[in-house]
């Protein structure tokens, strides 16, 4: 298949690696013109990634489950999406030592990420906000 012939497709910054590994494979182009196709037709960030398949600017991307917003957008103008799963992430925490935080629930991580949790009083620490950046 010819770069041309190629479907176009788009990913969320994590994806774009493995995006580029396929244009490769499929199309049989070198590093090079793989990173000026990545460069040139990829936007790297999950809301535009999913706008620009919505606006049918796309015919594949890879990113991760959509938000109630996007799937909002996508409701509005008549498109569904067919997701496939093609692994997991995985997260680490890290924390200062100084930290008084020993441990935390999968519960009290899902609540500092959503913004549920906004004091380290609320998951038994004195003192201080949690900051999510």
């Amino acid at each position: 298949m010819t770069l041309e012939e190629f479907p176009k497709v788009d990913g969320a910054t994590a994806m774009l690696p493995m995006v580029k590994e396929m244009v490769k494979t499929v199309t049989g182009i070198n590093d090079t013109e793989a990173d000026k196709y990545i460069e040139e037709n990829t936007q790297g960030k999950s809301a535009k990634v999913y706008g620009s398949l919505i606006n049918k600017e796309k015919d594949l991307i890879f990113v991760s489950e959509p938000s109630d917003d996007i799937l909002k957008q996508a409701k509005e103008k008549k498109v569904e999406f067919d997701m496939t799963g093609i692994g997991y992430d995985g997260f680490v925490f890290l924390l200062n030592e100084k930290n008084p935080v020993k441990s935390l629930t999968l519960e009290q991580l899902q609540k500092i990420y959503t913004g549920e949790i906004t004091n380290w009083k609320e998951v038994g620490v004195a003192g201080g906000y949690v900051r999510y950046n």
